[in-house]
């Protein structure tokens, strides 16, 4: 008899509980792109609205540090590239940093190929650092990121250093 039992609850439990998994109702998981809560300014949140006006979809995905930027940073999601966006108090150290990662780049022995894939920007009190050759994103950062200190283009900027 005990082992009736036995069996009984081995076949009925496993039984029910696969009953019930059936019967239950699951709420679906959707798949979304979730913004993270990552602190920008005003003026980094201005700049990745320029960014979506052009088609874009800018995500702050975390806060970053690089030198020789000495203001802190936020690392941008576009599509499967990043950007890197320094927000100062005002233009002064923004162009100050920017040039000196410009000129440390260009005064680098690194090809020029790979030369040509890194852009720096300043527009404001933004600085932004791009590594990458991404045609549409470099539209958008040439016509929204400011003044470019390593673009072919805009060679006409003379990087000086005191």
């Amino acid at each position: 008899m005990v082992v009736w039992l036995l069996l009984a609850d081995l076949v009925i439990i496993p039984a029910v509980i696969i009953k019930l998994s059936f019967s239950m109702q699951v709420t679906p998981v959707i798949a979304a792109t979730i913004e993270h809560a990552v602190p920008t300014g005003p003026a980094t949140e201005s700049f990745m609205q320029s960014l979506r006006i052009e088609g874009l979809n800018p995500i702050a995905i975390k806060g970053i540090t690089r030198k020789p930027f000495t203001s802190k940073g936020s690392l941008i999601t576009i599509g499967n590239d990043n950007i890197q966006v320094f927000e100062y108090p005002d233009n002064e150290p923004a162009m100050n940093d920017a040039a000196i990662l410009a000129q440390k780049y260009a005064s680098s022995s690194r090809s020029a190929a790979w030369k040509n894939g890194m852009h720096v920007y300043v527009k404001n009190s933004i600085a932004v650092f791009y590594m990458g050759k991404n045609d549409e994103i470099l539209k958008s950062l040439d016509s929204n990121a400011g003044v470019s200190l390593t673009h072919p283009d805009h060679a006409a900027i003379e990087l000086t250093m005191d």
